[in-house]
C-alpha cells in the first residue's frame, strides 16, 4: 500500500476534513456527556467553572509555553525525521491567515480537550486517556519521539485538569501549543534547524 502524498491533497479538502473531524470529536463528547453525565444530573457548566478562572487560564498558558519550548528544543537536537507528520501541519498552517490559525487552534483545543479530558478521563483515568489521545494522533506514530511527546503532554493536561477541575486549563494549554506552532509554520520558521544556530 503506497503512502498518500500530502502535496497532492487539495488544501480545501484537508481543511474540510479537519473541521469534520473536530465536529465528530465534539459530537462524541456530547454523546458521552449525555450517556454518563447528563442523565446523572451533572450540568455541563460544572466543567468550566472555577473559583479562580484567571489562575486556571494562567496555568494553561504557562503549560502551553513549556510544551512549545520543549518541542522546539527537541526539534533542535533530534533528527528532523522524528518530527515528520507527512507534511500535514505545514499544509494546514503555511499561508493561512493568523486569525484562521487562531480559529483552528481554538476549535481543535475545545473539541479534543472536551472529549478527552472532560468526558473520557473521569471514566478511564489519565493514563488510558493519554494512550487513546496518542493513538488518535496517528500521523505522529512513525517514530518514537512524537508519540512519547504527545503522551506526556496529554498526561500533563490530564493532571492539570484534575488539579484545577476546570476545562479551561487544558484547553488554553492545547490552544497555546497549536497557535504558536501554527504561527511558527506560517512564518516559515519551521525550516530553521540546528544547522542554522
Amino acid at each position: 500500500m503506497s503512502r498518500i502524498n500530502i502535496k497532492q491533497i487539495d488544501e480545501y479538502l484537508l481543511l474540510v476534513n479537519l473541521y469534520l473531524t473536530q465536529a465528530l470529536t465534539l459530537s462524541t463528547g456530547f454523546i458521552i456527556y449525555y450517556i454518563f453525565y447528563f442523565r446523572q444530573g451533572l450540568d455541563l457548566n460544572r466543567f468550566f467553572q472555577s473559583d479562580d478562572v484567571l489562575r486556571d487560564i494562567g496555568i494553561g498558558l504557562a503549560l502551553g509555553l513549556v510544551f512549545v519550548g520543549v518541542n522546539l528544543l527537541a526539534e533542535r537536537f533530534l533528527p528532523e525525521k522524528y518530527f515528520d507528520d507527512g507534511g500535514i501541519n505545514e499544509k494546514i498552517f503555511s499561508g493561512r491567515h493568523p486569525v484562521h490559525i487562531f480559529l483552528i487552534s481554538f476549535i481543535v483545543a475545545v473539541s479534543e480537550e472536551f472529549l478527552f479530558r472532560v468526558m473520557i478521563q473521569p471514566l478511564m483515568g489519565i493514563f488510558w486517556t493519554s494512550v487513546l489521545f496518542t493513538l488518535i494522533h496517528v500521523r505522529y506514530l512513525r517514530y518514537w519521539i512524537m508519540p512519547l511527546m504527545v503522551f506526556v503532554i496529554s498526561y500533563v493536561l490530564g493532571w492539570s485538569y484534575n488539579i484545577t477541575e476546570n476545562a479551561w486549563t487544558p484547553i488554553v494549554a492545547h490552544m497555546t501549543v497549536d497557535l504558536i506552532l501554527g504561527l511558527w509554520i506560517r512564518l516559515g520558521w519551521n525550516g530553521i534547524r540546528k544547522k542554522d544556530f
